[in-house]
């Protein structure tokens, strides 16, 4: 699937260019995200390296999107990105815009906005971007078994560490964070 069509040389929120800088930036927020679900919990390790292990994977997927997109020539970079893309990176974008840290009073709360957000658009960006970009085979089908090894994460919380009638009994320490 073409999802970058040529385009003039300028940089703008229409490029491959933005859609990788975008992308980028999602992957960060989630990964201070986790981190912050971790410092909430800590008064529970396994639940706090749950999150860590989470923001790992994150900061991963910011460092293959980063080498991806510094693996790109400067065309590709200015090529026009797929509509549809685009749309995906901005649902991503707003979904952030409207996270406070005031809506988690419990582990539950936060597990479920993960669980949102791994199952909103930012998988599918990463997961297209990692598809038409890498050209190594093997290393293409490395990242994207990563990315279900990490949303398997999520999935097998409950019976890894806790059931939903557990997570709701779990109190969130409440932090200022900006994300």
């Amino acid at each position: 699937m073409n999802i970058f069509h040529q385009t003039d040389n300028h940089v703008s929120e229409q490029t491959a260019n933005y859609v990788f800088q975008q992308a980028i930036k999602c992957e960060w927020k989630t990964r201070r995200l986790y981190i912050l679900f971790s410092k909430m919990f800590e008064s529970i390790p396994r639940v706090s390296t749950f999150w860590i292990e989470l923001a790992k994977d994150e900061e991963n997927h910011a460092k293959t999107l980063i080498q991806i997109q510094e693996s790109m020539t400067k065309q590709q970079l200015n090529n026009k990105a797929d509509k549809e893309l685009l749309g995906n990176i901005r649902k991503v974008l707003s979904f952030f815009k409207k996270i406070s840290t005031d809506q988690f009073k419990t582990l539950d709360d936060a597990y479920e906005l993960a669980h949102e957000l791994e199952s909103s658009e930012i998988n599918s960006v990463f997961k297209i971007l990692a598809t038409n970009f890498i050209s190594d085979e093997t290393l293409k089908e490395i990242t994207i078994s990563q990315l279900g090894n990490h949303v398997e994460k999520l999935i097998k919380f409950n019976e890894n560490i806790g059931n939903r009638t557990w997570r709701k009994e779990v109190i969130a320490h409440n932090l200022v964070y900006q994300l």
